[in-house]
């Protein structure tokens, strides 16, 4: 008889007896050994038994499995002494009367009831004990904030997708607060679970005090995103703000936010300049009334030749290292004579510094895909600074040139579909001023757009003329001989980089909500590379923002089960059932 040796990160063990020839494990409800930690897939893994042979297997789980350290691809056999690792869980497999090496420490079935429970198992399918039924909540989830700024704010979960972002644009969550992004994150409901993900946000998202990409959310969990702290509370959690909510001032947040050491230097570099200018205007002497003298006193300053000539190697220092701030203040410490030497150096440190900081701006706004922003701050950089010539060779700003154009170009084929040739005109003026020159791609468009529409004029009726009946002798038809079927050609590798072009294109389209152009991308996409699973999902969700069930219902047949499961469900709330 085998037994399955489960331990957990603290050390605890389970012993499950493997009494069937087939036992899944996975984190969802309904698995025969459920693990409730939360790096364990839904439907992580399944153990097969076939004659004296055990095999374990690979369920596309998220996190994977490794034996003996080896992360395994699909379906292998395992046996007494293999160490399997799923998540944070350590399994042991053991054979009735011999000594297993991986189980050597563990005792047998006399497990007590409580180290069955620290272990997180739920094995209650395997041994037959029923599960008692837990009646469903009225009382949806809800994020509160219970940070000092937007204390007490609720917001509903009652979607089954809500983006969280500072801007009305698309978001369902709106917290206007400077560190948060336009676009911050989304919390994803699935069977009754809850997701946070994370956008690609510029301060990213905490929970708990730990930076996560994707993380399952449970009850009473503290998400910080940039300043602001909300908690989840869960479908029918009794938790009222006002008797249960600890208000926490987003000042006591730091760590969290990435532009949090910006602002202190700043303020510290303000400080900087402002004891600077007291000292120099400070003029010291005697506070008390001073006796004018009867005749002009002529005072003649001697420069002191060695403090001016170290104060312009710090100078040449500073140029050297783009140090502009520093190079402005030694070039208010110079004297009028020294400062005529050095004149060229300072008024070019005068320059570098605002060029320089817009630059920093312009690439800030391009990393949070604020295309439009960054390419207005790149063409405020004048061409007599330094940063002009950084900008045409940076990478940044090309990328940026190319997404923006990959943009403006969805938005005007949207246009296009609706008529809006006033509206194509404007985003091309305003594309040409951006990009610094015309498309002639978008001035084709336009031509389109202005084209008059051609009308159909039906044929004239000509008189029927009756003709005399033939009779004619029968002739036979000798059937063709038979075609061999055909076989599709290959793509071409300039097709498949066409492909893979529409295929970043329509995944654009589709985080900026454009369905119909990410429907005719995917499409493209599909004739060279029908099987992909992902294009296939967005151009089917797609189709059903826009109520084509058609292409709905194509795309679905070509799904895996457990993606067409999740777009028939995606489709059926919007109004558009599936097969």
């Amino acid at each position: 008889m085998y037994k399955l040796i489960i331990e957990d990160d603290e050390g605890k063990t389970t012993v499950v007896p493997l009494i069937r020839d087939e036992i899944s494990i996975g984190r969802k409800e309904g698995n025969t050994i459920r693990l409730t930690e939360r790096n364990v897939s839904r439907r992580h893994a399944k153990l097969l038994k076939q004659s004296t042979t055990v095999f374990i297997e690979d369920l596309a789980s998220y996190n994977g499995i490794k034996v003996n350290g080896n992360r395994i691809n699909g379906r292998i056999a395992i046996g007494e002494g293999d160490r399997i690792q799923i998540g944070d869980y350590v399994l042991g497999l053991k054979v009735e009367g011999q000594a297993g090496k991986a189980v050597e420490a563990v005792e047998d079935a006399d497990i007590a009831d409580s180290e069955r429970a620290t272990a997180q198992l739920d094995v209650s399918e395997l041994i037959g004990e029923d599960e008692p039924a837990v009646a469903a909540s009225t009382e949806p989830p809800r994020l509160v904030c219970v940070s000092s700024n937007f204390a007490g704010m609720e917001w509903v979960i009652n979607k089954s997708v809500m983006v969280i972002g500072r801007i009305d644009d698309n978001n369902d969550v709106v917290v206007n607060h400077r560190s948060i992004s336009r676009h911050h994150a989304r919390v994803v409901e699935e069977h009754g679970r809850y997701t946070i993900v994370d956008m690609q946000s510029a301060n990213g998202v905490w929970v708990n005090g730990e930076d996560y990409g994707k993380v399952e959310l449970r009850k009473g969990d503290l998400i910080d995103l940039g300043h602001v702290r909300l908690r989840f509370v869960a479908p029918g959690e009794d938790f009222v703000f006002e008797r249960d909510a600890v208000i926490v001032d987003p000042a006591q947040l730091g760590g969290r936010s990435r532009g949090t050491m910006w602002v202190v230097l700043a303020l510290l570099a303000l400080g900087a300049v402002g004891v600077f200018l007291w000292k120099l205007m400070d003029t010291s002497g005697d506070s008390g009334q001073v006796t004018p003298p009867t005749k002009p006193v002529v005072v003649k300053h001697t420069p002191d030749v060695k403090n001016q000539s170290a104060l312009l190697s710090e100078i040449d220092a500073a140029m050297e290292r783009r140090d502009w701030q520093r190079a402005i203040k030694h070039c208010t410490e110079l004297n009028a004579e020294t400062r005529k030497s050095a004149g060229a150096n300072c008024d070019r440190a005068a320059l570098e510094q605002p060029a320089q900081k817009v630059f920093e701006n312009a690439v800030a706004a391009a990393t949070k895909n604020e295309h439009q922003q960054a390419l207005e701050l790149f063409f405020r950089i004048p061409k007599t600074s330094s940063y002009y010539s950084e900008r045409e060779k940076s990478a940044t700003y090309l990328e940026t040139r190319k997404k923006f154009r990959a943009q403006a170009g969805g938005e005007i084929d949207d246009l296009l579909l609706k008529k809006d040739c006033e509206g194509i005109k404007k985003l091309i003026a305003s594309a040409a001023r951006l990009l610094g020159e015309t498309s002639s791609e978008f001035d084709k468009k336009l031509t389109d757009c202005q084209a008059p529409a051609i009308a159909l004029v039906p044929p004239e009726k000509k008189p029927r003329v009756v003709k005399p009946r033939v009779v004619k002798r029968p002739v036979i038809r000798r059937r063709p001989p038979k075609r061999p079927p055909h076989k599709p050609t290959a793509p071409t590798e300039e097709q498949k980089a066409a492909a893979k072009q529409h295929r970043e294109q329509a995944w654009t389209a589709y985080r900026a909500g454009q369905d119909a152009r990410t429907v005719m991308l995917g499409k493209k996409y599909l004739r060279v590379f029908p099987k992909d699973q992902q294009i296939l999902s967005i151009v089917g969700a797609s189709a059903c923002k826009m109520k084509d069930a058609r292409t709905a219902r194509s795309v679905s047949v070509r799904l895996q089960p457990s993606r067409r499961n999740m777009l028939k469900s995606f489709c059926i709330r919007r109004g558009v059932p599936l097969p």
